[in-house]
């Protein structure tokens, strides 16, 4: 894992991060690559956590480089049969078009193919978003096809991890590590 790579779950931000986060979700530029692009009120974003401390499934993390946020993740529709989940994220709006997006998405697949030892990991991407494809094409993922939500699903198997890992983490040591 990269140095100054940290995370924290949901259930446990303080309110400041918790107000950043409602702020990221809701922005023009964030919501736009949202299933549901509607904003989100305090409200809502305070039930929605309250639910999450009530152990209800998908795993939200809030993800620092440098004790500076700048993404979050969640891991959803969990299986242990195969052992495999789905996962979304978004970014900081300031941090769109960022090599910060290459951090995010390797942080995903270590975790989840290295640490949980998922046998493989699910994207669901708008169609539209050239970005995010792109990104998951750079990393390995198959396109499966298009679901009945009208979301492109990508999958990255443990094994292709394993192959893309090191030249992955050679491109982050380019972009994040001090001489």
């Amino acid at each position: 894992m990269p140095s100054g790579l940290n995370w924290k779950r949901f259930v446990d931000l303080n309110a400041e991060e918790s107000e950043k986060v409602l702020h990221w979700r809701n922005h023009p530029q964030v919501r736009k690559w949202m299933v549901n692009q509607e904003p989100i009120s305090e409200h809502e974003h305070s039930a929605f956590l309250e639910r999450l401390r009530q152990g209800d499934d998908p795993d939200y993390y809030l993800l620092f480089f440098q004790q500076q946020a700048f993404g979050v993740v969640d891991f959803y529709r969990k299986s242990s049969n195969p052992h495999s989940c789905y996962y979304g994220y978004y970014l900081d709006p300031c941090r769109l078009g960022s090599a910060m997006g290459i951090l995010l998405e390797f942080w995903v697949a270590e975790y989840a193919l290295t640490h949980w030892q998922y046998h493989h990991i699910v994207a669901e991407t708008r169609t539209d978003n050239t970005a995010a494809r792109e990104l998951h094409a750079h990393f390995g993922f198959s396109v499966m096809g298009t679901n009945s939500r009208e979301l492109e699903e990508a999958v990255l198997h443990a094994d292709t991890w394993k192959q893309r890992r090191k030249p992955v983490l050679s491109e982050i040591a380019r972009f994040f590590c001090r001489p």
